[in-house]
């Protein structure tokens, strides 16, 4: 775990237990580690997913800052001014102004899948290069354009970019390149390692492209 995560503290509970063997949430790190070889940052985006909806039903105020600090992070990792404006208010409502908070105005947070196939004209985000591509052939691109197979250039981006609403350059260039005859297909992922997105996605399957550019 990277040394600043350990300062992470929200009401009772703190980052700096995850590693002693008390620690339910760093034994559950552990275990997904031990059991698929998986980094600390994959374990965390797979607790964050599961650990909120069990917290729920915990008493005590242990669990429930646990609770608290999960849905921080998932708010955090969205990025979108709808999420940020919810964590402010959750942390706001439980530790801050008790009461002064109205919990109908606390959303839950909306969070983009870890990686996946993005378009700015598509309805969401796609794991299926199958389905990218019928998708694709189908609303995105001219029946007629499609007689003669044009290049298809892979792009790579950034999750942050995508959740947090600062894709402008990427929509550009996807608009771009498709007015110049390519089709396109983006990939992302939410940290540095780019890998399972490409393998899955880029280097086979329905959508391999014939130039890759890492953006």
């Amino acid at each position: 775990m990277p040394e600043v995560m350990r300062l992470n503290k929200v009401g009772s509970f703190t980052m700096t237990r995850l590693g002693k063997s008390e620690s339910v949430i760093g034994q559950f790190i552990k275990a997904k580690h031990k059991e698929h070889g998986i980094s600390f940052e994959a374990s965390m985006l797979k607790l964050l997913r599961m650990l909120p909806k069990v917290l729920k039903y915990l008493p005590g105020n242990k669990a429930q800052d646990a609770r608290s600090y999960m849905l921080a992070f998932q708010y955090w990792l969205g990025a979108s001014s709808e999420n940020l404006r919810s964590m402010l208010l959750m942390i706001a409502g439980k530790y801050i102004c008790r009461g002064q908070v109205d919990p109908s105005a606390v959303r839950d947070p909306v969070v983009l899948p870890d990686t996946g196939i993005w378009h700015p004209m598509a309805p969401h985000v796609f794991q299926d290069s199958s389905a990218y591509k019928a998708w694709y052939d189908t609303h995105q691109v001219p029946r007629e354009y499609t007689s003669v197979p044009p290049v298809t250039v892979g792009l790579i981006v950034q999750k942050s970019h995508i959740s947090g609403g600062d894709a402008c350059h990427y929509v550009a260039l996807v608009q771009e390149l498709e007015a110049r005859g390519a089709r396109v297909v983006c990939v992302y992922s939410g940290g540095l390692d780019f890998s399972v997105p490409v393998q899955a996605w880029l280097t086979r399957g329905a959508t391999v492209p014939d130039v890759l550019v890492n953006l």
